[in-house]
């Protein structure tokens, strides 16, 4: 009788673990269903929230840059292209898209092509024909 009863708690101790487990599953199955139907829908949010951060970081990195040079009197160049000095500026503000881009794998330059792109097409008008046949497009 010790042993049926031994063996039963284990049983049933069995079957709990294994209830547990079996829900477990089916919540994560669930989320990951959810997760399916929001992914567009969030990798797009994180994209704006990025986008967001990143103008508004913007001007605090060029001035970052910049304050490099404020005590500076003046600045001679030989032998050299005097744009060299702008070009290294812009290239430091590419080095942080850059580093977004690495670390979080969104591609800032691509999302505003991508907006650039939309707005414009959004902004076109249909060529339409008048009523001599012509066509023509009103701006």
């Amino acid at each position: 009788a010790e042993a049926a009863a031994v063996a039963a708690k284990g049983k049933a101790e069995a079957e709990a673990i294994q209830a547990k487990a079996e829900a477990e599953a089916a919540g994560i199955l669930k989320k990951a269903e959810a997760m399916k139907q929001y992914g567009d829908a969030a990798r797009q949010q994180m994209e704006l929230d990025t986008l967001k951060v990143y103008f508004e970081q913007l001007p605090k990195i060029a001035e970052a840059v910049a304050k490099g040079y404020m005590n500076v009197d003046s600045i001679k160049m030989f032998g050299g292209d005097s744009s060299k000095l702008a070009g290294d500026i812009m290239t430091t503000v590419t080095q942080v898209t850059d580093g977004i881009k690495e670390s979080t794998g969104l591609d800032i330059n691509e999302m505003l092509a991508k907006g650039f792109a939309k707005e414009k097409a959004e902004d076109a008008k249909p060529v339409e024909k008048n009523d001599t046949g012509n066509d023509y497009q009103e701006v």
